[in-house]
């Protein structure tokens, strides 16, 4: 239920009301890559590209496994031309 409320701040662009939840979920679980790779889109659309990828390697660290997490990292890395 609480992601659907971070969703619609994000959908509307409330990015500090949606880092904030992300935020709150990861004192709660801090091993929750889904919050993780969320505050790590919030800094993609807002091209805050070190923190998305910090935010990328902390959720791919967590779920070595995901294509989509290795994708938008990957997105961050060619931003930052690294």
């Amino acid at each position: 239920m609480v992601f659907i409320f971070i969703y619609i701040y994000v959908t509307l662009e409330d990015f500090e009301n949606g880092i904030r939840s992300y935020q709150n979920a990861l004192q709660i679980d801090p091993r929750h890559y889904n919050a993780w790779h969320g505050l790590a889109m919030i800094y993609l659309r807002q091209e805050k590209y070190e923190f998305s990828k910090h935010h990328f390697h902390r959720a791919l660290n967590i779920n070595p496994h995901s294509f989509v997490i290795m994708t938008y990292l990957g997105t961050s890395l060619h931003a930052l031309k690294v």
